[in-house]
């Protein structure tokens, strides 16, 4: 058994959990449910979207209409099939393009929904949907300033455009621009008052500015317009960021039980657990959300800190044979996170934690260093280090 020191039992430093929630806040941006779809197809000019006997589609806007009433009812799957049919019998059809497009970004197959989105434009340019449709893509993908340019053109073609205000406001938001994203949100809720997506956002809006009780209110009336799961994760952060952990944890409860494969309610519920201390409950939902998406970086990343955390309880409780078993399931967990994603900072802080614990200051000190050549703002690093660095002079003395 390693013996420890009065130095060894000294918590380092960990990244910000405002890190944490910013990351969830990018992934609420681009999770499928946060797109207002049924507002954003367009219908062929030339016929209705009511849907047709499935056994009967002979032309192109007959698949078209059909794909539309798979879209609304989220067959993505069958959607893309009927649109494809669509622009097979009809190949400069901008409506069919743009549509299929939306089920791609659904999927969140945003290569494909923008290069469709670009061939709807270039048959239509004064096409707002598609330009709409291109800017919801790009936001997902994280080009925030393509996208606002993209919405800011859809808003000029149809000033009253809701779903593109949403998208703009969205990506300001991202931007931490929270005042022109209140301004736009707001434009959107005045165009769809009754549009329980435009107060979810409006939601997210106050809570980026810090109005966490402005920010509840628009998730309640979202709430109690539609039951959604993302209204409950959205809510439930507010909640986190004021505070109310066990009230977040029930709000990410309700989102898993409405949506049983949404990620990112298994991970915030996470974060919840570790600040009450609940480790197990926390590493089970990671668990959980790693199963749903086994490529996910920041999911083994963010299990891997939870076993650090866990595991330094056990070593302040002198139960250290529990404690190195938790920092080399960490060290596996990042390892994972840095094969995935290799340039991720936080994987190789996360390392350098368990290392630390581990006694293995000198991979510490790499893995804090390559964090510093990664991210040079990550002032907590140079603490760790410093750390890690007197730590492994500590133990040359004692030999």
């Amino acid at each position: 058994m390693i013996k420890l020191v009065k130095a060894f039992t000294k918590l380092l430093l960990f990244p910000s959990i405002a890190l944490m929630l910013a990351a969830c806040d990018i992934n609420l941006a681009s999770a499928p449910a946060s797109t207002p779809s049924s507002t954003r197809i367009a219908v062929s000019p030339t016929h209705s979207r009511t849907p047709i006997n499935q056994s009967q589609p002979v032309t192109a806007e007959d698949y078209y209409n059909l794909a539309n009433a798979y879209q609304s009812q989220k067959d993505y799957d069958r959607a893309i099939a009927d649109y494809t049919k669509a622009i097979q019998l009809q190949p400069n059809y901008p409506e069919a393009y743009s549509g299929r497009s939306e089920a791609y970004y659904s999927k969140q197959d945003n290569g494909h929904a923008l290069a469709d989105s670009d061939q709807a434009i270039k048959l239509k340019p004064d096409y707002a949907e598609a330009y709409s449709s291109r800017g919801w893509a790009y936001q997902a993908k994280g080009e925030l300033d393509r996208s606002i340019t993209d919405q800011t053109e859809a808003i000029k073609l149809k000033p009253d455009y809701a779903s593109a205000y949403d998208g703009r406001g969205l990506a300001y938001i991202l931007k931490g621009d929270c005042d022109r994203a209140l301004t736009d949100i707001n434009q959107a809720v005045k165009l769809q008052p009754d549009n329980s997506l435009a107060y979810s956002y409006r939601g997210w809006a106050y809570r980026c500015r810090g109005d966490y009780y402005r920010s509840m209110a628009d998730y309640d009336k979202s709430i109690q317009l539609k039951p959604d799961a993302q209204a409950y994760v959205g809510r439930g952060l507010t909640r986190y960021n004021n505070g109310e952990y066990t009230k977040a944890i029930d709000d990410f409860t309700d989102a898993v039980k409405l949506a049983p494969n949404y990620t990112l309610a298994y991970e915030d519920r996470a974060l919840a657990y570790r600040v009450r201390g609940e480790y197990d409950l926390a590493i089970a939902d990671y668990d959980q959300a790693i199963r749903l998406r086994p490529d996910s970086a920041e999911g083994y990343n963010n299990r891997g800190y939870i076993y650090v955390f866990r595991g330094y309880s056990y070593t302040t409780k002198g139960d250290n044979i529990r404690a190195n078993s938790d920092y080399n399931r960490a060290i596996a967990d990042c390892n994972k996170a840095i094969k995935l994603k290799a340039d991720y900072p936080d994987a190789y802080f996360g390392r350098g934690l368990a290392e630390y614990y581990e006694h293995d200051y000198d991979h510490a000190i790499v893995d804090f260093t390559k964090v510093l050549q990664l991210r040079t703002d990550y002032v907590d690093v140079y603490f760790n280090r410093a750390e890690a660095y007197k730590a492994k002079g500590a133990k040359k003395r004692s030999y």
